[in-house]
């Protein structure tokens, strides 16, 4: 029991000493928000490949019986199949089309360094990893 008590007081004792302040918290959920749009991109690719391939067994189930399956449905199911696929490849030549090439974009990136607590050196230049 003794031995436990003197673990946890190392412990805790360790964790003090490394101080992580709530700039160096923001910073790093913020360095999260990168990969978390990489997640969603991915995703949307992963389901238009899947509604491409459901809209080819709507096209089948149609030419079965095309009074229970309209047309419409696997038509409908391309498109929506293309759009995720490729529509994160639109996004920026549409911006720039309609705003111009020096617009700037809301989104996952851009500098972080005017946070309170954010120092060079206190983060690290690797995500999720404090010095």
């Amino acid at each position: 029991m003794y031995k436990l008590l003197i673990l946890l007081g190392g412990t805790s004792s360790a964790w003090a000493s490394n101080q992580l302040g709530l700039g160096r918290l923001a910073v790093g959920l913020l360095e999260q928000y990168k990969f978390f749009a990489m997640l969603i991109v991915g995703t949307a690719f992963i389901a238009g490949i899947c509604f491409f391939v459901a809209a080819i067994f709507k096209f089948k189930q149609h030419k079965d019986n095309p009074s229970q399956i309209t047309i419409g449905t696997p038509f409908a199911m391309v498109a929506i199949s293309v759009a995720l696929i490729f529509l994160p490849g639109f996004i920026k030549p549409a911006g720039e089309s309609l705003f111009g090439d020096e617009s700037m974009s809301a989104g996952v990136s851009g500098s972080i360094a005017e946070l309170p607590g954010n120092k060079d050196d206190v983060v690290s230049s690797i995500p999720g990893h404090y010095i």
